[in-house]
């Protein structure tokens, strides 16, 4: 019976350890995916001159049309990235917001400005992450084996 016991809190230590570590490449994608739809739409914008409603309808994204952020997007930016769970951290719900909520205001040239801005901010957080994912995904995979085993020496 304690073997079972060792073995079912180790393989939950160790999940908990996989899963930190896969939310951390998932927030990854996500920041990289909402990047590239900020792109997509400072271009638009400051090539075309095309209005928001055919941005946001021309956009095409496997991964954030799986998360539901396409179909979403009639409740706004912000409201649609966080329905579809694409806003892990503070950062990037920060930077969502701002561009949510002056998207479509003012003129191309601000509206540029502020896509850039935030295009610049995304990609910094990206990269810094990106450094990060090795060290912390250790980490977490670490953590969780060792809570585990001192849980099991605890038990016996």
């Amino acid at each position: 019976m304690k073997t079972i016991g060792i073995i079912i809190i180790l393989t939950l230590s160790v999940l908990v350890g996989f899963i930190l570590s896969d939310n951390l490449r998932t927030r990854l994608k996500n920041i990289t995916s909402l990047c590239s739809f900020v792109e997509y739409i400072s271009e638009n914008i400051r090539l075309y001159k095309t209005p928001l409603d055919e941005i946001f309808t021309s956009f095409s994204n496997e991964y954030l049309e799986k998360t539901g952020f396409i179909k979403g997007l009639e409740t706004g930016l912000y409201n649609s990235a966080k329905n579809a769970g694409l806003l892990y951290g503070d950062e990037e719900s920060i930077i969502i917001k701002t561009v949510s909520d002056k998207l479509g205001y003012g003129t191309v040239d601000e509206m540029d400005k502020l896509c850039s801005s935030a295009i610049n901010k995304l990609k910094n957080l990206e990269d810094k992450l990106k450094k990060e994912l090795p060290d912390k995904q250790k980490v977490y995979r670490t953590i969780s084996v060792l809570a585990g085993a001192s849980i099991v020496i605890m038990f016996i």
